[in-house]
C-alpha cells in the first residue's frame, strides 16, 4: 500500500511548484523607485504640498506588497535627493530623475502627479519610466473622491503590475488586503505632514543639530498621532509613529 495517497502527492507537487515560482520571482525582481509626486492642484495648491511625499510613500508601500517588485526605500531616496539639492524642490526634470534612478540601482522610475480638483475629487497620474533610456513606457491614472486616495493607489499598483505582466500571487493579494490605510483625507494629509517633519528631523540630525532634530521629531510624532486619531486603523501612521518614538528615545 502506498504511503502517500494521490491527493497528498498532488498537494506536495503544488506546494513545491509554488516555492519554485516564488524563488524564480525573487531572482528576477524588478527594482523600482517612486519619486515625490508633482503637485498640479487647481484647488488649495499650497495646502497640498505635503501630499507630494505622502502619495509617493503610499505607492512605494503598496508596490512593496507585490513580491515581484523590489522597492527602493523612501528615506534612502529622500537622502539622495537632499544631497543633490532636490529634496525640497518642486518637479524633478527627466535628466535628474534618470540620475537618481541610476544612483539607487533602479530599473524603473514611477513618476507621479496629482490634481486636487474642486468638489472634493482628485486625479492621480503615474508614468512608468525606464531608467536606462528615460522613455515613458506606460501612463496610468485614477480619479475619485479625496477620501478614496488609499483605494486609488491600490488600483494604480495593480495596473503597474499588469503592465509588466506580473501575476499578483495569493500571498501578495493577502498582504494588500490586510494592510489598512487612511479612510479620511484629513488623516492622509496629517500623515504626509508627519513625513515632512520626519525628513527635516533626520536632516538636522545629520548636521549634528540634535535640538532641532528633536523639535521636528516631536512635530512628526504629533502629526502621526493625530492621523491615527482621525483614522483608527491607519497602519502606516501607526508604524511611523513607532519609528519616531524610537528616534526620540535614542536622541
Amino acid at each position: 500500500m502506498n504511503k502517500f495517497s494521490g491527493h497528498a502527492i498532488l498537494k506536495i507537487f503544488f506546494v513545491l511548484m509554488g516555492l519554485l515560482i516564488s524563488f524564480a520571482q525573487g531572482q528576477n525582481r524588478k527594482t523600482i523607485a517612486v519619486l515625490n509626486f508633482d503637485n498640479n492642484s487647481i484647488a488649495d495648491r499650497d495646502q497640498m504640498e505635503s501630499l507630494r511625499k505622502g502619495l509617493a510613500d503610499m505607492l512605494s508601500t503598496e508596490m512593496s506588497q507585490i513580491q515581484a517588485f523590489k522597492v527602493v526605500e523612501r528615506e534612502k531616496l529622500q537622502d539622495l535627493l537632499s544631497e543633490i539639492s532636490l529634496g525640497q524642490s518642486g518637479a524633478i526634470d527627466p535628466a535628474s530623475a534618470q540620475k537618481v534612478g541610476r544612483l539607487v540601482g533602479a530599473q524603473t522610475l514611477l513618476l507621479g502627479s496629482f490634481i486636487n480638483m474642486f468638489g472634493g475629487k482628485m486625479r492621480i497620474d503615474v508614468r512608468i519610466v525606464e531608467v536606462e533610456t528615460g522613455l515613458t513606457l506606460k501612463a496610468v491614472e485614477e480619479s475619485d473622491k479625496v477620501d478614496k486616495l488609499f483605494d486609488m493607489v491600490k488600483k494604480i499598483a495593480k495596473k503597474i503590475a499588469k503592465f509588466y505582466k506580473i501575476k499578483i500571487t495569493k500571498n501578495d493579494r493577502k498582504r494588500m488586503e490586510q494592510r489598512k490605510g487612511s479612510d479620511t483625507f484629513e488623516a492622509t494629509m496629517l500623515y504626509s505632514k508627519g513625513l515632512d517633519f520626519s525628513d527635516l528631523a533626520r536632516s538636522k540630525l545629520k548636521t549634528g543639530d540634535k535640538q532641532a532634530a528633536k523639535t521636528y521629531f516631536q512635530k512628526a510624532q504629533e502629526s502621526f498621532r493625530e492621523a491615527l486619531e482621525k483614522s483608527k486603523n491607519y497602519q502606516d501612521a501607526r508604524e511611523k509613529l513607532q519609528e519616531v518614538q524610537v528616534a526620540l528615545q535614542n536622541l
